[in-house]
């Protein structure tokens, strides 16, 4: 003769501390990958502009580096940096000359290290906007081979 089994589970009391702790270590887990994935970085030296978005948003590659992070409103930006666009994005960078520019979607820049009034541009499509009176160097666009020198009130 077969003894009846109860099918009830039973919890015990250390299965049910185990769970909790299970679930604490998950959500600090989340938390600190959301954390991660939204912050910014930034570096001790004088930043060369502040990143402003008309839409959508941009990231930013530091010099030396190959990882790229979102950027947020008026996040600053270092010489050395690279700044991208992606589809249906657009945001202008303000120098901190007064110099703006102005980046449309899928485009990609590099502020070079070595000089103040340079842009190296390596693709899409940007505007620059020299008309503030306080400069006193044209701003230099680098693409490629060509270099084009814009003329303080000019853009």
């Amino acid at each position: 003769m077969k003894k009846k089994r109860s099918t009830r589970f039973r919890h015990k009391f250390t299965d049910l501390i185990s769970i909790l702790f299970c679930l604490c270590g998950m959500a600090a887990a989340l938390y600190l990958l959301y954390k991660d994935m939204n912050s910014t970085y930034q570096k001790d030296d004088e930043p060369a502009g502040v990143v402003y978005f008309k839409k959508n948003s941009a990231q930013r590659c530091f010099s030396g580096r190959n990882l790229w992070e979102r950027l947020k409103e008026e996040t600053p930006v270092y010489k050395g940096d690279r700044i991208r666009t992606k589809e249906n994005s657009q945001v202008y960078i303000v120098f901190s000359d007064s110099r703006r520019i102005d980046l449309d979607e899928n485009t990609l820049i590099r502020i070079p290290e070595d000089s103040d009034n340079e842009i190296d541009f390596i693709s899409g499509s940007l505007i620059l906007n020299s008309t503030k009176q306080n400069q006193d160097k044209p701003m230099i666009i680098r693409a490629g081979t060509k270099i084009i020198t814009l003329e303080k009130n000019t853009s």
